[in-house]
């Protein structure tokens, strides 16, 4: 390849085509209002198709949601049998690709240095009741340490509070120690926000890796081959080739100003307070560029985007001392950080414990773990519960943990940052014939050729 050259395979549309060859893009035609409106009807389909909306009230801009509300749509915008979704994260992670520098990238075919005024350039809609104002919700921010240069991405939300300026909430990250330290050098810390990704770059942007982990690197790992990136042009940055919109800019030292309040994951609001302002100073684009709007809230897309690169973390962590870990699923009721379901190959009791107990060591977020046999689908909540139900004597296979480290984001923490942390071994206990447990269903071999002439069974 060329330089010069870009892969449209690596760019949001190339995903959108695919969706719409599974039958997994709905486009709305009629027009939408971004405030709340357009939240609304992602709302509605939350586990349907992406939805593209060809008009909003106020913008040219077409918006598109539900991206990555479903590990299926992951499974489809990498051509992945979704069995395979885990193992991929997990290369992700420990086979990184450098990035290829192309030029004459589409991100930067419109260019604009005068006069923005992103309230009115950008369709960023409203979404909660209570919310502040509008939010941007779907920008990956790339920054580089100030000393070391090295590259590191992450997902925050957004406020839109100026024509220019920007309310970030940065957690504790990677982001928020760059940008602590370009404080302490005296030194703004730059900042490209970019809109618009394929689902690989979304999920790699949430990879949990050490400081100094690239996650654009990460990125080229799950697609097979280097990520293409544009170099910014009033920054020393660079950009997906292939996204949507880039914000250049940068966060100055000490600023901060009133965001929030805002629809988080918990499914309640985040409080109002004073956080970091990003200075917009460019803002590069496609000609026709597509704003990808994420819903905040437990919205299954906000929750995905965090979850899924949580547990290839969390099984690639556990799997060093426990071999035998099958599956993980943090689940959408456990708000994609809370709780998580994970299945083990048993061959001795005392396992499923052993389990929980390593899988609340190595995350202060996960509260809760369900472990369950390999024959039960960790991404099936009725056959969890199920084992629950027929393999759970609550005496033995229900353990508390009291006054254990948790998150700032779990409201029911105590004052001193503990609460009682709790797992539910739902293994087959092994005092007991085998067959005791066994699923009662039709040969395995019958359902699979089922599956496969399911359209026959229909015509």
């Amino acid at each position: 390849m060329q330089e010069g050259d870009w892969d449209m395979e690596q760019d949001l549309r190339a995903a959108m085509k695919k969706f719409e060859a599974a039958g997994e893009l709905l486009q709305v035609r009629k027009e939408v209002d971004p405030d709340y409106e357009l939240s609304a009807v992602l709302w509605r389909a939350k586990r349907g198709p992406a939805v593209l909306f060809e008009k909003v009230k106020g913008s040219k801009m077409r918006v598109i949601g539900n991206v990555n509300n479903t590990r299926g749509k992951f499974a489809i915008s990498l051509d992945l049998p979704r069995s395979e979704i885990l193992p991929r994260l997990v290369h992700g992670m420990e086979k990184p690709v450098k990035v290829e520098v192309v030029s004459n990238a589409p991100c930067q075919q419109v260019v604009i240095e005068r006069d923005i005024d992103l309230a009115k350039l950008l369709p960023a809609p409203r979404v909660s009741e209570k919310d502040a104002g509008p939010y941007l919700t779907a920008g990956i921010l790339i920054a580089k340490h100030p000393e070391t240069g090295l590259r590191n991405c992450s997902i925050h939300r957004m406020q839109v509070h100026g024509p220019d300026t920007l309310g970030v909430n940065m957690a504790p990250t990677h982001l928020s120690k760059m940008y602590q330290r370009a404080g302490e050098l005296n030194e703004p810390l730059q900042v490209a926000v970019c809109i618009g990704n394929h689902p690989a770059v979304m999920l790699a942007s949430n990879m949990y890796g050490r400081l100094g982990s690239d996650e654009l690197e990460m990125a080229g790992a799950l697609f097979g081959k280097p990520l293409q990136v544009a170099k910014c042009r009033t920054i020393n940055m660079e950009a997906p080739a292939g996204c949507e919109i880039v914000l250049e800019g940068e966060m100055r030292p000490g600023e901060l100003k009133e965001e929030g309040p805002f629809g988080e994951l918990m499914g309640s609001y985040a409080f109002r307070g004073k956080r970091q302002v990003f200075h917009c100073k460019a803002v590069t684009m496609r000609e026709d560029a597509i704003y990808h709007h994420v819903v905040g809230s437990n919205h299954p897309e906000h929750l995905l985007i965090m979850a899924m690169p949580r547990e290839a973390n969390i099984y690639k962590s556990a799997k060093v001392t426990f071999p035998r870990l099958e599956d993980i699923n943090m689940t959408e009721g456990g708000c994609g950080l809370f709780h998580a379901v994970v299945s083990i190959r048993k061959t001795g009791e005392g396992e499923g414990k052993k389990a929980i107990l390593t899988l609340l060591t190595l995350n202060d977020l996960l509260k809760q773990v369900t472990v369950v046999d390999s024959d039960i689908d960790v991404h099936d909540p009725v056959m969890v519960e199920w084992a629950i139900a027929t393999r759970v004597r609550a005496e033995k296979d229900v353990v508390l943990f009291p006054d254990l480290k948790t998150n700032k984001l779990d409201r029911l923490a105590n004052k001193d940052g503990t609460i009682t942390k709790w797992g539910i071994d739902a293994t087959r206990p092994l005092d007991l014939p085998a067959e005791v447990y066994e699923y009662a269903t039709v040969p395995a071999e019958i359902m699979k050729k089922v599956e496969r002439d399911w359209e026959q069974y229909l015509s």
